[in-house]
Order: structure tokens, then sequence, then C-alpha cells
């Protein structure tokens, strides 16, 4: 009889844990979609002008588009339980390095579009540089992403030497002023980067090992995955989206400088985890980083149009993505706060 209420203890042990994990995850599923029609609401009521026509249709597409490929970008990172840190750097290179390779006002060059193809296969490399310091090293992902942005942003200062290049290609310029249906080519860009990161989540095995790194490494490593290889995969694509997003930085400035990737990072992992993905790993995915994106994009539409200062907005950033961490990561997984 003792052993039997032991292993009645034991099975309510494990249905309590059980319920406890369905109902996390189903605030991780919920919340974020909650928060976003909440923002909807609440913004619409203060300021009846958010709710126009020309400032959801037009002004929160236009203002998505950079944010959310950057987001979409590093989702598999975080994902896998890293953290990618070189965002403003790789994308203010990419911005830089872009503005050279095009009809400039500084070089010769005129490259057109295989000049965005070189810079996206650039900061790929750059990604890929990123994941094998990572692996061989063993260096933690923030340290790594960290001090390579630092390098990024060097070499993108180095390549004007404080003239920037004034962007003179129409085509490139195009994608910020042309529209289809009144939406910029930007945005449409954004959510082709979109759909091919949901594709390669859903429908490839990269999509499902990304997963199954997050939730616990030594078991893809028992199943013979080769771990080290899917990493190094996913901070190149990450290095290609922040690429995509500092050529879509230069286009909308018109300047090849390295202030277009300057104050992204902070808003771009806020988009992610306050989206749904788990800074531990394993849970989120790219639907989550795109309701991540509108929120953050929502909120500094609504606050900029009801009159909030700058450093408010920001202290409103950090408490927002404090709670979602409280909210999404996995205390049961994590015996060691690091």
């Amino acid at each position: 009889m003792q052993k039997n209420g032991k292993d009645m203890t034991i099975a309510q042990e494990f249905a309590i844990r059980n319920k406890e994990q369905k109902k996390r995850a189903l605030i991780i599923r919920f919340v974020p979609v909650i928060l976003l029609l909440l923002l909807i609401i609440v913004f619409g009521i203060i300021t009846p002008a958010f709710l126009s026509f020309e400032n959801l249709y037009v002004n929160i597409l236009d203002q998505l588009s950079i944010i959310l490929v950057l987001t979409v970008g590093i989702t598999f990172v975080i994902i896998m339980g890293g953290i990618d840190l070189s965002i403003d750097g790789v994308m203010g290179f990419a911005g830089c390095f872009i503005g050279l390779l095009v009809l400039n006002t500084k070089t010769a060059m005129n490259l057109g579009l295989l000049g965005i193809i070189i810079t996206i296969a650039v900061c790929g490399a750059i990604g890929a540089l990123s994941g094998l310091l990572h692996i061989k090293l063993k260096l933690p992902t923030f340290i790594v992403t960290f001090a390579m942005g630092y390098i990024a942003s060097g070499l993108g200062v180095l390549t004007y030497r404080g003239i920037p290049a004034t962007i003179l290609d129409e085509g490139l310029r195009g994608l910020y002023f042309n529209k289809i249906l009144g939406i910029p080519y930007l945005t449409w860009i954004a959510f082709a980067v979109f759909l091919i990161a949901l594709f390669i989540e859903k429908k490839t095995s990269f999509g499902r090992y990304i997963f199954a790194i997050g939730d616990n490494e030594k078991v893809p490593l028992m199943s013979g995955i080769n771990v080290s290889r899917i990493k190094v995969m996913a901070f190149v694509w990450a290095g290609i989206c922040l690429g995509i997003a500092g050529i879509m930085g230069a286009a909308k400035l018109g300047t090849a400088q390295i202030y277009i990737g300057r104050g992204n990072l902070f808003p771009a992992l806020t988009a992610v985890v306050v989206g749904g993905t788990s800074m531990s790993g394993g849970e989120g995915g790219i639907l989550n980083s795109l309701i991540g994106a509108l929120i953050v994009t929502i909120l500094q539409n609504g606050m900029v149009m009801i009159g909030v200062a700058p450093e408010v907005q920001q202290g409103i950033q950090g408490a927002i993505i404090i709670a979602a961490v409280v909210l999404s990561i996995n205390r049961k997984r994590k015996n060691i706060v690091k």
C-alpha cells in the first residue's frame, strides 16, 4: 500500500507538472495576440487618428518592414538557445557596403542587383563566422555576436571614412519609393522573407532540428544530428537577414552610413521575446515573431502619436521585455540562471 501510495504521489506530481506546462504554453500562445489587440483598442480610444487608413495601412506597414526582417532573422538563433547582439553593427555595415557597390557619389561602382547579392552574401559570411567562433572556441553566443557587431560597425565606418556616399541607384531607391497596392516594395520584401522563414521552420529538417537543439541539445547529438552545422546555418540565416535589413535601411535613407543600423537591437529582441519565443530556447517560432514585430511597431507608432517622450518609450519597452521573459522562460529546465 505504501508503494502504491508512493506511485500515486509520483503520478499526481507528473499530472500537476503536465498541467502547468500546458497552461504556460497556452499563455505563450495567446497573450501576445491579446496584447496586440489591446494596444490597437487603447491607442484607438486615446487618438482616433491611430485607426485611420493612412496610419494602419500605410504608416504601420512601412514601419514594420525592417523590424520584421530583423526579428525573423534572429528567431532561429534564439529558438536554439542563443542570442545575436550583432544587429546594429552588421546592419549598419550592410548599409555602408551596399552604398559603395551601386551607383553612388563616392566610387565608380555600379553593380546594381549584383551589388545587393554580394552584400547579402558578405553578411551571411559574417553570420557564419559568428557561428564558427561560437562552436570552435566554445564561446557564449552573446560574447561572439557582441564583438562581431563592433567589428562590423568599424568596417562599415572604414568604407566611407567620414564622408558617406549618397546613393544614386534608382533601382535601390525605388524599393522605398515605389509601391504595389499602396505598399512600398520594402514591405513586400519583408513579407517575402517572413514566408521563406516560415517555410524553413515548418517544412525542412533544419526547422525541426532548431527546436530540438533549443529544447535539449543532448538529444539531437545522441541521435547523430550534426548540431554544429545546424547552429552555423542559424547564424548564416541571421546574417543574411541583417544584410537585407541594412540594404532596406540604405534604400530608405539614401546615404550609406553606419547610423542605418543604430537603435535596432533592442526593438528586434523585444519583438522576438514579446511574440512568445522563449529566451531559454525550444519554444516560439516565426509566426510568434510576426506578432511580436507588430506589437513593437504599433506600440512605437501609438506612443509617438500620443506624444510620449523617447526615453519613456524605451522604459516601456524595457518593462515589456522583462514581463515577456518572465512569462516565457522555462524555470523547470534551467536550474542555473546565467
